[in-house]
């Protein structure tokens, strides 16, 4: 007789499952990370939620839901139930035999239960979504209910995600934790085979979508003074734009001091600020230029006599400064010019009065270098002024010059004195146009002085840099206003930028670095610009012209303009000498071509062997060589000819002819039948170097050309060196220097002559000096033409004139 199935367990009101009591905080199984394999331990109450590997903080994963998947058909084979197989009892064992095997039933199934449990540990995520594995399978057991086929991963339902639960990312307060929750439930879901179409999709998308915008840096905003910068610039733009100076020049306040402060953030306008600034200059000169002149000039008259010299230079020097840039009708121009000149006169006297004073100062403190410094300025400013302001102040001077100091010593007073002296100079360049080299120069040399001069103070220092610093700006804004296709423009940016390296002493002052960057940006606008209209050229085929027009780019440009530049010049000058090169190889070869049908065969070969030094890699070189190896038979002809020749130019003293004659045997071809007469040759000139060194030596006081006797001499003797040996350098550089002499000498003669024309033998004589001295030069032949006057009227007319 069969028993019947043993029933399914039920969980108690407490939770219990198999007749256990489990609490929410007892643990109740364990997962294995997917990515550090570490075990995790779960409690009741974390069943179906999320939860991080404490190890490795890796993927989340959802935990009991080995428990849930187990449960489904479709992943796994559900097992029989247990069916209860009882043998025959006998009837008093019945009661007792059925609860028995029923109490074995219940637990034997609380055994298979634990065991699912604990087999169900190790979790697994693949492309999104969950499969479960159980730890046998390390074993290399299957366990059953294990779904590992693509099918049988596209037979699952798609996870339970809603629409609501994606709604509440929005609500989480970390947007990279909602940002990456999104991202794995929208991975999920494409595994599963949801279409993008689908609301979730296309709401998690819109989600990612935000997010991520919203955790991308945000651009860091301008500060406040960048702002306020670029407010100001506009706003003087456009009162420059309505010629509204009020306006302009209260724009270009804010903008100067914001400038000064931050002038290194700030480099990058330089170009618009300073050309800005100049326009604003220019529209200040046009409106109110010939007043403030006028005023600047007043105050230049009231300082002097306050006895003010320097600041009165100041002064002066801002004016003259101010006028070359002013447009004034020409009247008004030479009427302010005539104050300043009387201005400058004044000065004199003040500067003069101050020496003698400084003087006096420094012969008490026993600086006796900077008391004659003081006398010698006197000395050159007070003599020409009236009589009656200076006579005293010479007399002082003078007393001043005949006392002596016993133990002079430098002062401090000296060296603000020597500072002073060439701040002043630095001024007169301020004023002068075309200066502004020399203006660099003079400023560079007072900051040196400036270091020494530790009494002066800041002020001093700062009067120098706004001198300097002041003309640079103003050179290179007239510079910014010009197109780059003025003529000008390149020729004065070389002049800026050589005066501003000579100001390198303030290199580090944010205006000196304004300049600099406005002379970059400058440059290398009209650098592109040469770089076009030379490449043109180049195309062309007018290489050299295009070399011209690169060269500013090659000076002027900075970085990558300037390699290119360079690079492109090399080039077409590379190509250029090529051509050259090629050119310069026909004419050779056609000059031979001339020559062999001449028959000058010795000339043809000295012509192929100065071919082949210089051009060694010439494509012609086996034509020159065939050339010479057909020709040696006639060579030798006209070789053994010129040796008898020069055999009687040895007889005939000819030294000139004998050594031109050698020179050309030196490039012919050797032979034994002349090898011994060629020795001989070389000797013999050698003989002809070492007796014109000695002739060079003897030539004593012929040397110091006090007399035109002496130089005739001297060119005499030094033609017959040089015909002995036409390299001697030394004769050669004394040959050049005697005929300068000789010319002078002769133009002296020559007009001394006139002196001398009523005397007929005098006159003569004169002029046939002036021949001696100059036989084929200028005076020589217009004394020639009046001796041939003079013998034509019989001395008539040189006595009437």
């Amino acid at each position: 007789m069969n028993a019947p199935s043993h029933p399914e367990p039920q969980p108690d009101s407490s939770g219990s499952v198999f007749g256990k009591s489990i609490t929410p905080q007892d643990v109740v199984g364990h997962l294995a990370c997917p990515s550090c394999t570490h075990a995790i331990a779960y409690t009741a109450q974390q069943i179906g939620t999320l939860t991080n590997c404490p190890k490795c903080n890796g993927t989340a994963i959802r935990v009991g839901h080995s428990l849930i998947e187990e449960m489904r058909p479709e992943k796994r084979a559900v097992l029989a139930k247990p069916t209860a197989v009882l043998a025959p009892r006998q009837p008093w064992l019945n009661r007792h035999t059925l609860g028995f095997a029923s109490m074995l039933l219940l637990f034997g199934l609380a055994l298979t239960a634990a065991a699912v449990l604990t087999s169900s540990q190790a979790v697994s995520l693949s492309s999104g979504w969950l499969t479960w594995k159980s730890v046998s399978a390390r074993s290399g057991e299957m366990p059953v209910g294990t779904a590992e086929s693509e099918a049988a991963r596209r037979a699952l339902p798609p996870l339970e995600i809603t629409l609501e639960q994606i709604e509440q990312l929005m609500t989480q307060t970390d947007m990279r934790e909602a940002l990456v929750q999104a991202q794995v439930w929208q991975q999920m879901l494409r595994d599963f085979g949801i279409p993008d179409d689908d609301h979730r999709m296309r709401r998690l998308a819109e989600l990612i979508a935000y997010f991520t915008e919203q955790l991308k840096p945000q651009p860091t905003p301008p500060p406040a003074y960048l702002r306020e910068f670029r407010r100001a610039l506009d706003d003087l733009r456009e009162a420059l734009r309505a010629e509204n100076l009020a306006s302009a020049r209260a724009a270009l306040a804010i903008a100067e001091a914001i400038f000064k402060v931050h002038g290194d953030e700030l480099a990058m306008f330089s170009r618009s600020y300073l050309a800005l600034k100049q326009r604003f200059g220019q529209l200040e000169l046009i409106q109110e230029g010939k007043q403030r002149i006028s005023e600047l000039l007043t105050t230049a008259d009231q300082l002097i006599r306050r006895d003010q010299p320097t600041e009165a230079a100041e002064t002066i020097a801002k004016a003259m400064f101010l006028a070359l840039r002013t447009p004034m009708e020409e009247a008004e121009f030479q009427q302010r010019d005539q104050a300043v000149r009387q201005l400058i006169r004044d000065l004199r006297l003040a500067r003069g009065k101050r020496a003698v004073a400084d003087a006096q100062r420094c012969q008490k403190e026993n600086d006796l270098a900077a008391r004659n410094i003081q006398l010698n300025v006197a000395m050159e400013l007070l003599p020409d002024l009236p009589a009656d302001r200076v006579t005293s102040l010479l007399t002082q001077a003078r007393s001043l010059s005949e006392m002596s100091i016993a133990n002079p010593v430098p002062s401090s007073f000296g060296r603000e004195l020597a500072f002073r002296a060439v701040y002043e100079d630095a001024l007169n360049c301020y004023g002068r146009r075309n200066a502004l080299s020399e203006l660099a120069e003079r400023c560079s040399a007072a900051h040196e002085l400036l270091q020494s001069a530790t009494t002066l103070g800041a002020t001093a220092g700062d009067k120098l840099a706004d001198l300097i610093l002041g003309a640079l700006e103003s050179e290179v804004g007239d510079l910014l206003l010009l197109p780059p296709r003025s003529p000008e423009v390149a020729s004065g940016l070389a002049q800026v930028r050589a005066a501003l390296e000579k100001a390198s002493a303030w290199r580090e002052a944010t205006r000196w670095k304004s300049v600099d960057k406005a002379l970059q940006s400058k440059g290398d606008e009209v650098a592109s610009l040469a770089i076009e209209q030379a490449s043109k050229r180049a195309e062309a085929g007018d290489l050299a012209a295009a070399i011209d027009l690169i060269g500013p780019a090659r000076t002027l440009a900075s970085g990558a303009h300037r390699t290119r530049a360079e690079g492109l010049s090399r080039q077409w000058q590379q190509t250029l000498e090529r051509q050259a090169s090629i050119a310069a190889q026909d004419e050779a070869w056609n000059d031979m071509r001339t020559l062999y049908r001449e028959g000058h065969f010795l000339e043809v070969w000295e012509k192929a062997a100065a071919f082949d030094r210089q051009f060694p890699n010439s494509p012609r070189k086996d034509e020159v060589a065939g050339v010479r190896a057909a020709i040696r038979g006639r060579v030798d002809q006209e070789v053994a000819a010129l040796v008898q020749q020069m055999e009687q130019w040895l007889t005939d003293r000819e030294w000139a002819k004998f050594r031109a004659g050698f020179e050309r045997l030196q490039e012919a071809p050797r032979s034994d039948a002349w090898e011994s007469q060629f020795l001989r040759f070389e000797e013999i000139v050698a003989d002809m170097s070492a007796h014109a060194d000695r002739l060079f030596r003897n030539l004593g006081t012929f040397k110091h050309m006090t007399n035109d006797s002496a130089v005739v001499s001297l060119q005499q003797a030094l033609r017959e060196i040089l015909e002995l040996d036409p390299e001697h350098q030394e004769a050669g550089d004394l040959q050049r220097k005697a005929q300068e002499r000789a010319t002078q000498l002769a133009q002296y003669f020559l007009l001394k002559s006139r002196s001398a024309s009523h005397q007929t033998t005098a006159y003569k004589e004169t002029l046939d000096k002036v021949l001696r001295l100059d036989p084929d030069g200028e005076f020589g032949g217009q004394a020639r033409a009046l001796l041939d006057k003079l013998d034509s009227t019989g001395g008539n007319e040189a006595k009437a004139g």
